[in-house]
């Protein structure tokens, strides 16, 4: 009787087990598949971060007024600016109110005080914006002439484009952002 042992199971020339590799290939898929996961969670919950405006970039132009009615109009036009604002994935239309000053060659100005954020009228007797927050008036140019606010009325870049007056997007949502941060500090 022999007394030999059945020669050791012997690995693959220049590679792994078989046993080894087994093991391997579950966690390889396990691993690719969350890897992919990961990778869509990412790209679905991270912030669209500047994507403010209509056409879905930050230069987006909008109608403000048509030509025509700034030409014949004596004092400010209020208008309102509808843009399209960008939170994650969810889009949602807000309209934001701006002032289309006349015999200005087409100047805009925000109807956002720049002092808290709340937004001014035009006062036709005086000629004179006025913030009913806080008193704070502007002259008929958006200077301002008294009041706790620091600045004036901010300008918004404007063009005239195919007989009507557009303003920057991005300009317009980033002056209205501003006074709902403002709001929204006040309240807490």
């Amino acid at each position: 009787m022999s007394d030999a042992t059945p020669p050791a199971p012997s690995a693959p020339a220049g590679g792994l087990p078989r046993r080894k590799i087994l093991r391997w290939i579950p966690a390889a898929v396990f691993a690719s598949i969350g890897a992919t996961m990961l990778a869509t969670a990412y790209r679905f919950l991270r912030p669209r971060a500047g994507e403010v405006g209509v056409a879905g970039g930050g230069g987006a132009w909008v109608a403000a007024a048509d030509l025509n009615e700034v030409g014949r109009a004596a004092t400010p036009l209020r208008r309102e600016v509808v843009v399209e604002h960008r939170a994650g994935w969810a889009t949602a239309p807000r309209a934001h109110a701006v002032y289309v000053l006349p015999g200005q060659g087409g100047r805009v100005v925000s109807a956002v005080c720049p002092h808290e954020g709340c937004e001014v009228v035009w006062e036709e007797g005086r000629g004179q914006f006025l913030c009913p927050c806080h008193d704070s008036s502007f002259d008929a140019d958006g200077a301002r002439l008294s009041g706790p606010a620091r600045a004036g009325l901010a300008e918004i870049p404007s063009r005239v484009s195919g007989g009507r007056l557009e303003v920057r997007a991005d300009a317009v949502a980033s002056l209205s952002e501003q006074s709902e941060t403002e709001e929204r500090r006040k309240g807490s």
